[in-house]
């Protein structure tokens, strides 16, 4: 361990460690000098420990970005339980407890560790403008599962791509904290992404000579004749591991005969215990599921590529693909959650010849079309319109948030704030002025039309309404409605063949992955091929 490294640190956060790994050492000291860096290295290793030491070393917050709820709760609830400082505000339900927990930051300061997802830290305004205010406080911002950034992949989350954006609205351009990104999986070729989008340079990339999990065996069984036989070949697998923690990937929600539902309540009435878990699901469901598959009360679970997404569960032994997953990439990402122990694990891949059309048909429909797109933009952002509600206009990687994200990057759409959409969602504690001005502007409350009848910014109004909560001036009224103003910059049909250009690219890159893909399980060998094009 070098010298400059504290060990009474480390015996706090991971007190079974006899010191560090290599790469976790040296992305500690490229961020404790300042410098961001994007950390490659295989599930169950220690990633989070070096954001965790960091943090602590610094004796400031670090802004933990993360793609799944459950997996924020898992690690609030650990840090909490090492008695340091944490917090993850989407597991408040009263929104009336939520914004008074934001006001307490502004006023006590910042926990330690502060998880959020993309979609709150792009859409939550007061969340920002908190941030804003504690900027100091805060040592280093953390982007877990930075393989979500790439649009390239099945696992794309578009709001990933505004990070940046929303890192600019806390500190200001050029004025961020050191930033980790944090993966482990991801091809050379699309590193770049990552690299633009964070200002990580190439001597900036840290990656793990130990990618290649040798515990894992990896099976891909031949093209069986149909879904009765797949089936038959599922069940034989399950008892071949009773007792042991299994994940089934069936990526499928709704689907009759092969949905993660459907499956559930299928093998469950053949004597297995299991249950489902996927997106559709309520969040207090998706909890129990992941707590009783946690104890191994319920070892069987049929998911979607959300289940154990960098949730540390060390003795998942099985991990089978009851549907061709799209990349390989995504492939070793998911079979990379059994086996964490280092003990001896399993990874079966199972499919017919219906299963690839399947998922061809998924991979098409997952970037919008040229008559989705004219159809969206029609519907949800035309020249009428002026707030984008993240939350209840889309979920997470719909094509509305594509949509969204490409106008943005193009210049059709610009931001202009993020607040409340309407001035009634507070009420005035004490005489202000500028209450009075806002509420005589209009009888709707209506805070886009506010500004405009004002000629000022939503922002303006949003920042002006948040302060006054914070200082007390201002009360809730009602639950905020989240959204983001913007002005229409450009219009659409200047840029509408660039952005269907780049949609078709996106569709023919991802069309070229699951191929590669394809012709890799024909190879003598299929271990070899993946492990070469992952270049591990």
């Amino acid at each position: 361990m070098s010298t400059t490294l504290s060990g009474e640190i480390l015996k706090l956060l991971a007190p079974a460690a006899a010191g560090f790994y290599p790469e976790q050492e040296a992305a500690i000291l490229r961020l404790l000098g300042g410098q961001n860096t994007l950390c490659l290295m295989p599930t169950g290793r220690g990633k989070s420990l070096i954001f965790q030491y960091c943090a602590c070393h610094l004796n400031k917050t670090a802004v933990v970005l993360s793609p799944l709820r459950a997996l924020m709760s898992q690690q609030d609830q650990e840090l909490a339980g090492k008695g340091l400082a944490s917090a993850a505000p989407h597991t408040i339900a009263d929104y009336r407890q939520y914004y008074n927990a934001l006001r307490s930051y502004v006023q006590q300061g910042l926990p330690k560790f502060l998880y959020i997802s993309p979609e709150r830290a792009v859409g939550d305004g007061m969340l920002e403008y908190v941030l804003s205010q504690r900027r100091e406080d805060v040592g280093l911002i953390v982007v877990d599962e930075a393989h979500c950034i790439s649009q390239w992949g099945e696992t794309f989350r578009p709001m990933y791509r505004m990070i940046p954006r929303f890192l600019n609205g806390v500190f200001g351009q050029g004025k961020w904290p050191p930033v980790l990104c944090l993966t482990a999986t991801l091809k050379p070729q699309d590193q770049q992404e990552i690299h633009s989008h964070f200002g990580i340079l190439q001597d900036g990339v840290i990656r793990s000579t130990e990618l290649r999990r040798t515990n894992l065996t990896l099976r891909f069984e031949p093209a069986l004749a149909d879904q009765a036989a797949k089936e038959t070949r599922l069940e034989a697998i399950l008892c071949a591991h009773k007792g042991e923690k299994v994940i089934v990937y069936a990526h499928l929600v709704g689907n009759a005969e092969a949905g993660t539902r459907a499956l559930a309540t299928k093998f469950a009435g053949r004597g297995f215990c299991c249950d489902y878990f996927d997106g559709q699901a309520a969040e207090d469901h998706k909890q129990q599921v992941l707590d009783d598959f946690r104890s191994g009360k319920t070892p069987i679970v049929f998911a979607t590529s959300a289940f154990g997404m960098g949730i540390h569960i060390p003795d998942i032994r099985v991990a089978v693909h009851y549907l061709i997953p799209e990349s390989v990439e995504q492939y070793y990402q998911e079979v990379g959650r059994a086996g964490r122990d280092g003990l001896p694990s399993f990874a079966y891949l199972l499919f017919t010849d219906t299963n690839l059309k399947i998922r061809r048909y998924l991979l098409n429909r997952s970037v919008p079309s040229e008559g989705e797109l004219d159809r969206i933009v029609s519907a949800v952002f035309s020249d009428n319109s002026s707030t984008f509600d993240p939350y209840s206009d889309t979920s997470e990687n719909s094509p509305e948030s594509t949509v969204f994200t490409a106008l943005l990057e193009r210049g059709v759409l610009e931001l202009v704030g993020k607040g409340p959409d309407t001035l009634r969602s507070f009420a005035c504690n004490v005489p202000d002025e500028s209450w009075n001005k806002y509420s005589k502007a209009t009888r709707t409350g209506a805070i886009d039309l506010i500004a405009r009848r004002l000629k000022t910014t939503p922002q303006t109004i949003a920042t002006d309404l948040f302060g006054g909560f914070v200082a007390g001036t201002y009360k809730l009224a009602a639950s905020p409605r989240k959204v983001l103003f913007y002005r229409h910059a450009a219009t659409f049909e200047s840029k509408r063949a660039e952005i269907v250009e780049q949609f078709e690219r996106v569709r023919a890159k991802r069309s070229e992955k699951l191929n590669e893909f394809v012709g890799v399980m024909a190879e003598a060998s299929p271990e070899a091929g993946i492990f070469e094009l992952l270049g591990i």
